[in-house]
C-alpha cells in the first residue's frame, strides 16, 4: 500500500494564526527535521562521496527536481531508483540545502554563500536561492563586486544579483581602478558596464599618470565623452 501524502495548507502570515496553530505549525516543522536527522522511515537517500543523507520522497518532491526525479512514471535502474548521487559539492553544502527543504531554515555565510547558490540553481530549489542570492546583494562591496558579477556569467538565473552588481560598480566605479578580477570579467559585460549612460555622464580625475590608462580603456569600449575629456587633457599638458 502506498503511503498517503499529508498536505498542510498555512495562512500565508503567522500574524493570522491562533496561538495553538502557530504551535502546530511549529511543530510540523520541528517533527520534519526529526526525520531528517534520525532518517526514520526513509524511503530514499542522497549519496555525497562516501556520506549518505536518508531523505523522504514525501517532502523532496515539493520541489520541481526531485519531484521529476521521484515523483514521475519514467522506470529508473533497481539499484538507483530511491537514490541521487551528488559528487561535485562537499557534503556540509548538500546537507544545507536538504535541511533546507524540511524546514525552511538554512545556515548561510559568506563562506558558504557561493556553492548554496549554485547548488540551489542546479536542483531548483528556489526559496534557497532567493535566500543566497539576497545575501550576496546585501554584501555587496568594492573587494568583491567584480566576483560577484562574474559569477552571474555562470548562474544566468542570478539577476538581482547581476543587476545590484552593475549599479555598485557605475557608482564607484572610478574606486575599482587596479581591481585584479576586471581582467577575468567577460568583454561584453565590461562593454556593457563602460558604455552605459551613467558612466558616460561622469569623468573621473585625469591626471598624468591614469591618462593613458583612461585614454585606452575609452578608446577600445567606444565611451566618446571620455575619450574626448582624456584627449582635451592631454592636449593641455
Amino acid at each position: 500500500m502506498s503511503r498517503r501524502r499529508i498536505v498542510y495548507n498555512y495562512p500565508s502570515s503567522e500574524d493570522s494564526l491562533s496561538p495553538e496553530e502557530k504551535r502546530f505549525r511549529r511543530d510540523c516543522w520541528e517533527n520534519r527535521m526529526k526525520r531528517l536527522e534520525t532518517g526514520d522511515e526513509s524511503d530514499s537517500k542522497i549519496i555525497v562521496g562516501d556520506k549518505t543523507i536518508r531523505t523522504h520522497k514525501v517532502y523532496l518532491t515539493d520541489f520541481p527536481y526531485f519531484k521529476q526525479k521521484f515523483g514521475s512514471q519514467k522506470k529508473f535502474r533497481e539499484d538507483e531508483c530511491d537514490q541521487i548521487n551528488i559528487s561535485e559539492y562537499e557534503y556540509a553544502i548538500v546537507y544545507e540545502m536538504v535541511k533546507y527543504m524540511y524546514s525552511l531554515k538554512v545556515n548561510i555565510s559568506t563562506e558558504n554563500v557561493e556553492d548554496l547558490l549554485k547548488i540551489s540553481d542546479e536542483y531548483h530549489v528556489d526559496g534557497l536561492f532567493k535566500k543566497a542570492q539576497k545575501f550576496m546583494v546585501d554584501r555587496i562591496e568594492t573587494g568583491n563586486v567584480i566576483d560577484c558579477l562574474i559569477l552571474t556569467e555562470h548562474i544566468t538565473n542570478a539577476k538581482l544579483l547581476k543587476s545590484a552588481s552593475i549599479d555598485y560598480i557605475l557608482n564607484h566605479y572610478f574606486e575599482l581602478d587596479g581591481n585584479e578580477s576586471w581582467e577575468n570579467l567577460s568583454s561584453d559585460l565590461s562593454k556593457q558596464i563602460l558604455r552605459h549612460e551613467k558612466l558616460n555622464q561622469r569623468i573621473p580625475d585625469i591626471n598624468a599618470e591614469n591618462a593613458d590608462q583612461l585614454l585606452a580603456m575609452a578608446e577600445k569600449c567606444h565611451v566618446k565623452k571620455l575619450t574626448e575629456a582624456v584627449k582635451k587633457f592631454k592636449n593641455q599638458v
